[in-house]
């Protein structure tokens, strides 16, 4: 009977992961507010899976990771700030799930056991993540029509329009990586498709989404050009037909975008900084004069968000806004150092842990996955330096879903390698 039980459980949570992972996708892509609670799903196939096991496969970076942000930002907010409340409600409903939110990372720390226990393997995943960017394309594709690429209808369609791209846009970067392994003229076409997503997502007109795209493009290129040359020059000839491409188009989105980052420059010369950039460099400046007032724990963010709005401050920043459109400047004024180190703990544990495996020749397979992870990691970290990804709940959980879900896949691999190496 045991061994029955044991066999009953692994399709159980193989077909649970799978179905978590889809929904995720499918919410994530759609805009469909993916939340949180999809958490539920792994958890509670974790406590199925401790009726009968008690062997837990957890890396130590993987603790770090879990618990920071929780430590840094949740426990900060609930002693020092915890008091704190805005006049507007709907800005305290979202503090709410802002604040709570780094506590559902938690749970993702059992991926590895799982992913152990139920054969859930990279090939798995890499599946997973083509699926995802196909229906991305297919949905992207049609809303980029049925909105004649204007991007005040998809800013109205979506809930943070730039926070989408840049999780798009990553997504696709560790789809390209992954095209690279597969075999003759399959290479060729999901390098084509996930090209083909990235220039879609590109049309949405999110300046802050393009910066990262040339560097990620750039490291795959050194790093695969040995091997794999005829993908290196398919995947940048293709990069640049289709850049140029939307660029001759009529009414480029992103000729009027340019455009406008031409105008918002004049306009800060003549010291006019009520524009989307000139904003940015207004709070940035202010959030280094809050943090000066609140170094340690920060201003608390309820408390940064009402000083950025509060009308004695309007000749500081031209406009209202919710953060300070910077991950770094965000977390110095709401959190203070403690903060900072939050940031610091989570770029140096993932980049260390993703550098490492890159480099490490005995497992070619966790290989791809760890620089798959380290383009992605760089992408985002670059498009952090323009927007706060931790306001809303699905780019942090896409964040942390991914750099959890490769961590834990490359260290099962590893493990299962050095056991049928006999070492």
């Amino acid at each position: 009977m045991p061994p029955l039980q044991k066999d009953i459980l692994k399709p159980i949570i193989f077909y649970g992961l799978l179905f978590f992972y889809f929904n995720f996708f499918i919410n994530l892509i759609t805009d469909d507010r993916a939340s949180w609670s999809l958490v539920y799903i792994p958890l509670v196939l974790f406590i199925l899976y401790l009726f009968k096991n008690r062997t837990l496969y957890i890396h130590p970076i993987i603790w770090v990771i879990g618990f920071s942000s929780a430590l840094c930002i949740t426990l900060n907010e609930y002693i020092f700030h915890a008091n704190q409340a805005s006049i507007d409600l709907e800005f305290n409903k979202q503090a709410g799930k802002y604040i709570s939110q780094f506590l559902y990372i938690i749970p993702l720390i059992f991926l590895g056991t799982l992913f152990k226990f139920s054969n859930f393997t990279s090939e798995t995943f890499k599946k997973i993540i083509f699926i995802s960017i196909g229906f991305s394309v297919i949905f992207n594709g049609y809303l980029n029509i049925q909105f004649n690429f204007d991007r005040n209808l998809f800013i109205s369609e979506f809930k943070s329009i730039i926070l989408y791209d840049y999780c798009m846009i990553a997504l696709s970067l560790i789809g390209l990586v992954f095209s690279f392994r597969l075999k003759g003229k399959f290479a060729f076409i999901f390098i084509g498709l996930c090209l083909f997503n990235i220039t879609l997502i590109v049309l949405h007109g999110s300046r802050g989404a393009w910066l990262g795209i040339p560097i990620a493009l750039l490291m795959i290129s050194l790093y695969f050009y040995k091997m794999h040359l005829k993908q290196v020059f398919y995947m940048l000839s293709a990069s640049l037909v289709l850049s140029v491409g939307i660029c001759l188009m009529p009414h480029s989105p992103i000729i009027e975008r340019i455009d406008l980052l031409k105008s918002d420059a004049s306009l800060m010369e003549e010291n006019n900084y009520n524009t989307s950039v000139g904003t940015r460099f207004a709070l940035w400046h202010f959030a280094i004069e809050q943090f000066k007032q609140s170094p340690y724990v920060g201003q608390g963010f309820i408390n940064f968000k009402d000083e950025i709005c509060s009308p004695s401050t309007k000749n500081e920043v031209p406009n209202c806004q919710p953060h300070a459109h910077n991950i770094l400047f965000q977390e110095l004024a709401a959190h203070g150092l403690i903060g900072l180190l939050n940031i610091l703990i989570l770029a140096f544990a993932t980049l260390y842990y993703f550098i490492k495996n890159t480099f490490q020749q005995n497992n070619a397979s966790t290989q791809i996955l760890a620089f798959s992870g380290l383009v992605s990691t760089i992408y985002l970290i670059i498009c952090s330096m323009s927007d706060y990804l931790w306001f809303y709940s699905f780019p942090s959980m896409f964040l942390f879903l991914i750099t959890l879900s490769l961590i834990n896949i490359i260290y099962i691999e590893n493990l299962n390698n050095h056991n049928n190496n006999g070492v």
